[in-house]
């Protein structure tokens, strides 16, 4: 390797104090007032990833061991009909519990959000000084440094490459972890595009000079988690992160990720760069809160309260308005009659928020117990990508077909004791089977939904053959926060849209149900005498 005078040291120099262990970088604020930066060994900032989200069934036939994606099914619950739009603003965050399987209600309660631990990146350096920065990062980051054989000695790397750095490249790419890349942007950038896939699968690349000054996400910004780990590593070496995401740059959430911390997800996918868009351009754009998650809507506000253009609609049915460029839909429900006319411009969030209580006699398969299910949802009008959890009693706690089920699903189940069933009024749920031979009173499907969604009931119990099923909305922290202050002021507790029983004897409505289901039959007052 030749190099030119400019750039050959100069023997007599003091070492420089860049790259000592001590050395803080200084830089600029917009004022242009010098501010001391922070030594590299002060972890600043918080680990680049995301919040885990439960896992939702992959096959898509309608069978009676696997569900249909998309929309299906009949019905949907009234809305009202006004269609004026209103502008968005507000605050409030719910929580979301974490999925094990299976678990018993009760003790510990709902646990906080699970948090997946951020993915150890590979570092990698082309320049003696660029290995010594990326040593020192990769202790900061847990990460692994990938260095020039001929520095690893004197700096210590636990990794070293002969050939071309582009080689290296790939070998870490393979691995699917983010890459931090300590070297000229052409470098990099000649590297991975052979290597690009798609975004959903490309890994976070980030490039940084060997000085650490200009840090800069190349590829997976938001949903890779590049700018995020971008921003801690400009923490870390006093430089400047350079996030040039649209939607970064004008506050604006990023569509792909939204709710992902409480496990929601956009559907479809394809969409999202049309609606993102129309978003950061300022295009009209229609937002649809179903009145069963209302409460979610302060935490909605909060999300796009910079975005003027984005208007609520109070029906679904608005959403087919051409004067909107893109819509973005917030339900539990499949909307079988209008997605497919809506499609194309819009953003369904599918947010595990349905509770299915389920009880069974014994050695019922799981075919049967997931066709009863996928129908009593169907009938409904409820998504079942929105399902979050599978509720019984504990006589059916090793029960082979519910535990097959909950597995294919992917979802907990959730067990309720029998001493927390016995404790409630029979006369609030529907006539159960399980009032005799299981010594339960109040029977399980109904009240095990509601107990774990500690919310309303959505669909009354449904009988099919050899087992029950219903449905509860699960509530989150901001309801229930509100719904025990309302019940100690005046000891009742309603949601937004009340419809059906609302029962004083309990922290929340009994019913909010969604109607009476396809085919006539809707949900028996009197299902058959089953558990």
């Amino acid at each position: 390797m030749l190099v030119g005078p400019a750039l050959q040291p100069d023997a007599d120099a003091a070492p420089s104090r860049l790259y000592a262990a001590t050395f803080a970088h200084g830089c600029r604020g917009a004022d242009g007032e010098a501010r001391a930066g922070r030594p590299l060994s002060h972890n600043a900032g918080e680990g680049a990833g995301g919040e885990g989200h439960p896992s939702h069934p992959t096959t898509d036939s309608p069978s009676p061991t696997t569900w249909e994606r998309g929309p299906g099914g009949e019905g949907h619950p009234s809305h009202p009909t006004t269609d004026s739009p209103r502008e968005l603003g507000g605050e409030g965050h719910p929580s979301h519990p974490t999925t094990d399987s299976p678990r018993w209600l009760g003790g510990e309660g709902h646990p906080s959000p699970p948090t997946n631990l951020p993915v150890a990146p590979h570092i990698l350096a082309v320049t003696r000084n660029g290995a010594a920065l990326a040593v020192r990062l990769a202790r900061e980051l847990d990460a692994t440094a990938w260095v020039p054989e001929r520095f690893a000695t004197e700096t210590g790397a636990s990794q070293s490459y002969t050939g071309p750095v582009a080689e290296a490249i790939v070998q870490a790419w393979a691995t699917g972890q983010p890459l931090i890349l300590i070297m000229a942007t052409g470098i990099a950038v000649r590297a991975i595009a052979p290597l690009l896939d798609h975004k959903a699968n490309d890994p976070a690349v980030i490039c940084l000079d060997e000085a650490g000054r200009s840090v800069i996400p190349l590829l997976g910004g938001h949903q890779a988690g590049a700018n995020a780990l971008a921003q801690r590593l400009a923490a870390l070496t006093g430089g400047h992160a350079a996030i040039t995401t649209a939607s970064d740059t004008q506050g604006i959430p990023a569509l792909d990720l939204l709710g992902q911390e409480l496990g929601w997800r956009p559907d479809p996918t394809s969409a999202v760069t049309h609606v993102m868009g129309c978003l950061v351009n300022g295009l009209p754009i229609a937002c649809f809160i179903d009145p069963t998650v209302a409460s979610l809507r302060p935490l909605i506000e909060q999300w796009f309260a910079g975005c003027h253009h984005l208007s609520v609609v109070t029906t679904p049915t608005a959403l087919r308005d051409e004067r909107y460029a893109a819509a973005l839909i917030f339900s539990p429900h499949h909307l079988a009659d209008l997605w497919p006319t809506i499609q194309s411009k819009s953003i369904r969030y599918h947010m595990p928020l349905l509770v299915a209580g389920i009880g069974c006699q014994r050695g019922v398969p799981a075919d049967e117990l997931a066709q009863a299910l996928h129908t009593t949802l169907r009938d409904a009008g409820l998504d079942h990508h929105c399902l979050a959890t599978l509720a019984s009693a504990e006589a059916k706690a090793d029960e082979p077909g519910l535990l097959e089920l909950a597995e294919r699903l992917g979802l907990p189940l959730e067990i309720v004791s029998s001493a927390q069933l016995n404790a409630l009024d029979p006369s609030h749920f529907s006539p159960s089977a399980a009032s005799s031979h299981l010594n339960l009173p109040a029977g399980v499907a109904e009240p095990c939904a509601l107990l774990v969604a500690n919310g309303p009931i959505l669909v009354n119990k449904r009988a099919w053959g050899n087992c029950t099923v219903a449905v509860a909305l699960k509530r989150t922290e901001e309801q229930r926060n509100r719904g025990t202050e309302e019940q100690r002021s005046r000891g009742s507790v309603s949601l937004e849209e009340p419809i059906g029983t609302q029962n004083t004897a309990l922290p929340f409505p009994l019913s909010h149900n969604v109607g009476e289901g396809a085919g006539g039959e809707g949900h028996p007052s009197h299902p058959k005498s089953v558990t």
